[in-house]
């Protein structure tokens, strides 16, 4: 099967065009040209729907009328413009050209395009295979931390009701320690203003009770990482009351947490 398309070599190369042929060739219905012009428009619009990219067109006819074109950018794309305009309508089927006469399947695909074709449906596939391997590896990642970190979270849940049972989860302690040590060192330079427990609720996390910010604040005091203080000052000057602020040995136990 070939076609004579020697009108439409300008430009052509070895980029494929599509031809769309009606089956009948074109009846007394379609003999005004803009009617021929408006429905090639219709396939061409059909294509974009569906974002097959063309990189122009042309209504271009042999004689009075021709088989109109497509000119799109690969195989792949004029083996989605079949499908598509197939759909779309059952007066069109597509013939696929490379500027030059050439073999084709019954399905109008040039024989050279469709083993061309086959060897990028083979890569594609290969790394298809790649990405769902690597998908698979940061998913069991994934599920690992997430299983760190609800058992983490049910911990601290867990304490909830005795703030001060925290200290048998050495790992939730030092989470906790850390955000707490760090805002009360953030907080302690220059102006003197420290830590204040009902600060920890929005700092760590919606999760944490008042009496468990208290109690972390207690439980560093106790363990010399803090002080409980009077006439502290806030970030804006003003006096604020009592807090906590960090000391020395904070300091160093939070560089060992950093």
């Amino acid at each position: 099967m070939t076609c004579d398309c020697h009108s439409h070599n300008a430009g052509a190369g070895s980029t494929p065009e599509v031809i769309l042929h009606q089956r009948q060739y074109f009846p007394d219905a379609y003999k005004d040209e803009v009617a021929v012009d408006a429905c090639i428009a219709e396939q061409i619009e059909a294509l974009w729907k569906v974002g097959v990219p063309t990189r122009g067109s042309c209504c271009g006819h042999n004689g009075a009328f021709g088989p109109p074109w497509v000119v799109l950018d690969s195989p792949l794309d004029a083996v989605m413009a079949n499908a598509v305009l197939s759909r779309h309508t059952r007066e069109w089927h597509v013939i696929f050209w490379s500027g030059q006469t050439a073999p084709l399947d019954t399905k109008g695909l040039l024989l050279s395009d469709y083993a061309k074709m086959q060897r990028d449906l083979a890569i594609a596939n290969k790394r298809v295979k790649n990405l769902l391997r690597a998908n698979r590896r940061l998913k069991k990642k994934a599920a690992e931390r997430l299983e760190e970190l609800q058992t983490g979270h049910q911990a601290i849940v867990s304490t909830r009701s005795e703030p001060e049972a925290m200290a048998s989860y050495p790992a939730v302690q030092a989470f906790l320690d850390r955000h707490v040590l760090q805002y009360m060192h953030d907080n302690s330079g220059g102006r003197g203003y420290g830590f204040f427990a009902f600060h920890l609720r929005c700092f760590v996390n919606d999760w944490i009770t008042k009496d468990m910010a208290r109690a972390i604040c207690r439980s560093l005091t106790d363990r010399g990482y803090a002080r409980y203080e009077r006439g502290l000052w806030n970030e804006d000057g003003e006096t604020a009351g009592a807090g906590y602020r960090i000391t020395e040995a904070g300091r160093e136990y939070l560089a060992q947490l950093a």
